[in-house]
């Protein structure tokens, strides 16, 4: 029977406004020409749908004058989330199922990996 690793990296409401400004610097850097930035902060994300995750950022633009909004889906925050990972030096498996889901307060990014039967243990201590 294999073995199931299940893991939850939870970022509140703070950490994911950070992750998803990253991002979005990130993205505005790929922008091609012609195409206008999202410039601005990334001030609230709510859940505009849980089942795939969806979230609604508002964004203030850089004087803060004006404010407009954005919907971003689980592929990009799932991005956005596992950058702030590496950035962070929180390991995640390159093998690893990732997905992410709203829980109170924030998003988590959800790791699964299924280890599979008789595979070699790892180095470590041993229980005998």
């Amino acid at each position: 029977m294999p073995i199931s690793e299940y893991r939850e990296i939870r970022f509140d409401a703070g950490a994911l406004r950070a992750a998803l400004q990253a991002r979005l610097l990130e993205a505005n850097a790929r922008q091609g020409p012609g195409v206008a930035p999202l410039a601005g902060t990334v001030v609230a994300a709510s859940v505009a749908r849980a089942d795939p995750l969806q979230l609604a950022l508002e964004i203030a633009s850089p004087e803060g004058a004006e404010r407009g909004s954005v919907i971003m889906e689980a592929v990009e925050v799932a991005a956005a989330l596992i950058r702030a990972c590496m950035e962070r030096g929180i390991r995640l498996p390159r093998s690893g199922a990732k997905s992410v889901k709203a829980i109170p307060g924030g998003v988590a990014l959800v790791v699964t990996v299924t280890h599979a039967d008789g595979a070699a243990p790892a180095a470590g201590p041993r229980v005998t």
